[in-house]
């Protein structure tokens, strides 16, 4: 409507004013309507978005406190790795020491040592034996 009224003896024509009003009421309640609606979608958004970010964070202390456990988890297998490496090593050392005696070049020195002894030894012994030898068989032949 244009807004342009019907002068009258008292005033503007009535009926029209009420019309006009009335259509003006009717835009404002569209307007109102629209601006709830408007209101409603970005409430309606940011509870969304609400949720969106309460579910993500959430999701995100799910994931950290699993990776947490995780991590948890395989410090452990570790320490027990390295716990069972650990015997594993004093239990080699043990059996190669024992079986496996390391030799040095005082080892072999001292076994060097201890076979001149021997030879020595059975150098004296034998000598001796051949003079027993000799002296019996001197004693023999002087009985004889």
């Amino acid at each position: 409507m244009s807004g342009r009224f019907a002068i009258v003896k008292k005033g503007y024509d009535t009926e029209a004013v009420d019309r006009y009003i009335s259509t003006l009421e009717a835009q404002v309640d569209m307007y109102r309507e629209k601006d709830m609606a408007i209101n409603n979608a970005i409430v309606s958004a940011q509870r969304a978005a609400d949720d969106i970010i309460y579910n993500a964070k959430r999701q995100s202390r799910v994931i950290r406190e699993s990776v947490a456990k995780q991590v948890m988890d395989i410090s452990l297998a570790t320490d027990h790795q390295r716990r069972l490496l650990t015997d594993f090593a004093q239990e080699y050392s043990m059996i190669a020491s024992k079986y496996l005696k390391v030799a040095d070049n005082a080892d072999f020195d001292n076994l060097s040592r201890k076979i001149d002894a021997l030879e020595e030894y059975l150098t004296n012994f034998s000598e001796e034996l051949t003079e027993d030898l000799e002296l019996e068989k001197r004693n023999a032949d002087n009985e004889n």
